[in-house]
């Protein structure tokens, strides 16, 4: 109390505001989280009822198409149904709608994922029995197609077959055999099909008892016998597959349709009571706790005011009659304060705040009629969820187009990928023989591009005076020509390729270009493409390949690429023969010294061939490399986990784009709530460890299926400082 006495009017009335100000917030924020889950409830309570909505449509799109299907001819002859188009509709909106149920976290809450998931199970049974009812429907067909058809035709046969004969005694019978069929066809009753039967095998017996003797006759019992036969057997097909379908609503796949739909319903009845149930509780929570709430700042004004009556002096009793009045509901605008201190400030804000409330009273009325009760309201044409739905369905054509576009590209990289793939290891298993390594490369190119003729011309510059291409391999239709040929530079097409140093593709060539001089005579191919043998700006030789078509964009590219290659390892190959020559004059003019150079001459040799092996499996490896990116995912993280690089595939699958991707953690990209887990911390332990690690791993949000191989990559002093992972999709 000494305490409060010392402070000023000002700072109690602070410290009253401050309190004030703080349960507000309190009451505001508790207020909030409460009206927060209420609405969860009711949005999810919204979503369950719409799903109910959206299976009564379903199941009225289905008794219509089964009272109307058998008068739509359209039907019967293309499959097509406007029945058959609604119900499809329906039934994506349907699954569409289960999904997003899916996504709702209140289900795990109360346990309802179970009960969520017999739904999406029967309502995807109900679609599989519909679809194959459709199918029979469809296979017994109309008076004009399927099997009724066929039992149509069968019986204006059979009836052709008695007019023209003298078995006169069938005729009654067959009358009343297409009567008993007509008659079930409008009563679906299997007694009339039994009397059917019975009475074919009847008239059979007339006809074999019959005595004949008359060849032809004979002739005519037998077609007749066949006709009946033919015609009970079909009849037989067509009221089998009713009884499939069901007679009635209670058999078939008609009773199937009803039973999964009504498990259906039930099971989303059970859920929005549930739902409502757990709704109302909230409310009931909510309301509680704000009566609660009131309590508490009633008795914690009280208190205040019982503070501040004891620590005001006699001056402000004036005060509390002002104060007393205005608690009662009036506005007093004046009161009586003679002294200097706070008491006669606060006097003069208190008929400020009493003139200043009698302005805001009618503000506070409309203010003070508010409304707790939330409101929703229905869908109509102009629904923004509707045109969201439209928009997705665009959206979606437009990602499969992308995605085929997408797919086509990657056959194409696929296919580069594997013949330099395939080239890179005919190239290394031939670095000894440039003849041999001439032909190999020819005859595979040939037979990868599915081409005609070819020749492989490797430059000649042994001599400085006389630089040619001369002609190491060629091939045509399967067979090779062992020609010898050489080429100097600017002759022919050949010679200009090798003079300009780019590739000459020549297609639809005229009549006037019949002899055309290449280097492999004169012949008209469809197309005639020449590709220069380059390596660091240097030509080595020339690929020349005819074809009867035309040799497609990325061909052109495999082989210019290629081209690189056969450059590379030419360029290898004559350095080492360079080298070798080089070596041997050195020796020969070194010979005397040869006992005190040999062993520096053989570190000389070692590290030539270290350097040309480390500069080949270099280039190999930067092959495999780039091949695994282009063809496969691939992401690359940190020894912390986090996304230094990664490709389109992998990005594609993670449906994030390449650039958000950089700098997330391993952890967010597989959604691993809980980095402390022991199994977790076990897989990075081991990759810091440099173990390489192989697993199967889901991608969300769509869990996709991929196996994964990580590998750490360690400095000099062993310190994982990367680790690449090459990932496949996995297709179930």
């Amino acid at each position: 109390m000494k305490l409060l006495n010392k402070l000023t009017i000002k700072t109690k009335l602070l410290i009253i505001s401050l309190n004030f100000m703080l349960v507000i917030l309190m009451i505001s924020l508790t207020s909030y989280f409460h009206v927060k889950n209420i609405y969860s409830f009711q949005h999810l309570s919204t979503q369950f009822k719409r799903l109910k909505i959206n299976i009564l449509e379903l199941r009225r799109v289905e008794k219509e198409f089964l009272l109307q299907y058998r008068n739509d001819d359209v039907f019967f002859e293309k499959g097509e149904n406007w029945h058959l188009e609604n119900f499809q509709k329906f039934s994506d909106k349907t699954k569409n709608l289960i999904k997003k149920i899916n996504e709702n976290s209140l289900l795990e809450k109360y346990s309802l994922n179970k009960k969520v998931k017999i739904i999406s199970t029967e309502f995807e049974n109900y679609n599989e029995i519909f679809k194959t009812l459709i199918e029979n429907v469809k296979f017994c067909g109309n008076d004009k197609t399927g099997l009724k058809g066929q039992v149509n035709r069968a019986v204006i046969f059979t009836d052709s077959l008695l007019e023209s004969s003298r078995f006169s005694e069938l005729k009654e019978t067959f009358l009343y055999l297409k009567k008993l069929q007509n008659e079930y066809l409008l009563q679906k009753n299997l007694a009339l099909f039994d009397e059917f039967n019975k009475n074919v095998e009847v008239a059979k017996r007339s006809l074999f008892i019959s005595n004949i003797t008359d060849q032809y006759l004979t002739y005519e019992k037998i077609k007749i016998l066949e006709s009946l036969e033919n015609y009970r057997s079909l009849f037989q097909k067509y009221v089998f597959k009713e009884v499939e379908i069901g007679l009635t609503s209670q058999s078939g796949l008609r009773f199937k349709l009803e039973n999964s739909v009504n498990k259906t319903e039930e099971k989303v009845d059970e859920i929005v009571l549930l739902i409502e149930n757990e709704e109302q509780k909230g409310a009931s929570m909510t309301i509680i706790f704000l009566w609660i709430t009131i309590v508490l700042i009633a008795a914690a004004a009280a208190t205040i005011d019982i503070l501040v009556y004891r620590t005001i002096n006699v001056p402000l009793a004036k005060l509390k009659s002002f104060i007393s009045e205005l608690s009662e509901g009036k506005l007093p605008l004046e009161v009586q304060i003679h002294t200097q201190d706070e008491s006669a400030d606060m006097s003069k804000l208190l008929i400020h705040l009493a003139e200043n409330t009698k302005e805001k009273s009618k503000f506070v009325k409309e203010i003070g009629k508010r409304n707790w009760q939330a409101t929703f309201s229905l869908l109509s044409e102009e629904d923004e969820l509707g045109n969201a739905l439209l928009e997705m369905q665009t959206n979606l054509q437009s990602i499969e187009n992308e995605e085929n576009e997408r797919k086509q590209r990657d056959t194409i990289q696929n296919w580069l990928t594997t013949g330099l793939t395939e080239f890179a290891e005919i190239l290394h298993t031939n670095t000894n023989n440039l003849e041999n390594l001439s032909f190999e490369v020819l005859h595979h190119l040939i037979d990868y591009l599915k081409a005609n003729q070819g020749g492989f011309f490797i430059l000649n510059d042994d001599k400085k005076n006389d630089v040619h291409l001369q002609l190491m391999a060629a091939f045509a239709y399967d067979r090779q020509k062992f020609l010898r040929k050489k080429i100097v530079a600017g002759e022919g097409l050949i010679g200009s390729c090798m003079i300009e140093k780019s590739t000459i593709y020549l297609v639809d060539l005229p009549d006037e270009f019949a002899k055309i001089s290449s280097g492999l005579g004169f012949a008209k191919p469809k197309s005639l493409l020449i590709v220069p043998i380059l390596f660091n700006k240097e030509v080595y030789g020339v690929i020349e390949l005819a074809s009867l078509r035309e040799f497609l964009s990325h061909e052109r590219e495999f082989v210019e690429k290629l081209a690189r290659d056969v450059a590379s390892t030419l360029a290898y190959v004559k350095n080492n023969i360079k080298t070798a020559n080089e070596l041997q004059k050195a020796k020969t003019e070194t010979n005397e010294f040869y006992a005190q150079q040999e062993s520096l001459l053989q570190e000389v040799n070692k590290i030539l061939e270290e350097k040309e092996k480390t500069k080949f499996l270099l280039e190999e490896f930067n092959l495999f490399f780039s091949a695994i990116r282009k063809n496969s995912m691939f992401i690359e993280y940190d020894a912390n986990g986090k996304v230094k690089d990664v490709n389109e595939h992998f990005s594609q699958a993670c449906n994030i784009s390449m650039g958000q991707m950089i700098g997330i953690n391993h952890s967010h990209i597989f959604d691993i709530k809980n980095i402390e887990d022991e199994d977790y911390a076990a897989f990075w332990n081991r990759l810091h460890n440099g173990e390489t690690i192989k697993k199967m791993s889901f991608l969300p949000p769509y869990d996709i299926a991929i196996s994964e191989l990580y590998i750490p990559l360690a400095d000099q002093e062993g310190v994982i400082k990367k680790i690449y992972c090459i990932a496949e999709r996995i297709h179930t």
